[in-house]
């Protein structure tokens, strides 16, 4: 089904749409890019964002700071 979906899909964001996707304000995005959790890709002055990447980085478990693990016992958004 992913496959589907990325067929119909842009492949590649500018940052404001990507932040968007994100459910995520601009200052939000730009910490997260700053700090390597989302990687851009550069064509000449233009910064854009793949859609693989915005997919992979709203499935990853975390989502605090790095080194950190945020699904830890006490998380009520998860129940047993």
């Amino acid at each position: 089904m992913n496959v589907l979906i990325l067929i119909f899909c842009r492949l590649l964001y500018k940052r404001e749409e990507a932040a968007e996707m994100l459910s995520i304000g601009l200052r939000k995005f730009d910490q997260l890019v700053a700090r390597g959790d989302l990687k851009p890709r550069r064509i000449d002055d233009c910064v854009r964002f793949y859609v693989v990447e915005l997919i992979r980085f709203a499935s990853l478990n975390s989502t605090g700071p790095k080194g950190t693990d945020n699904d830890a016992e006490g998380d009520d958004d998860h129940a047993a």
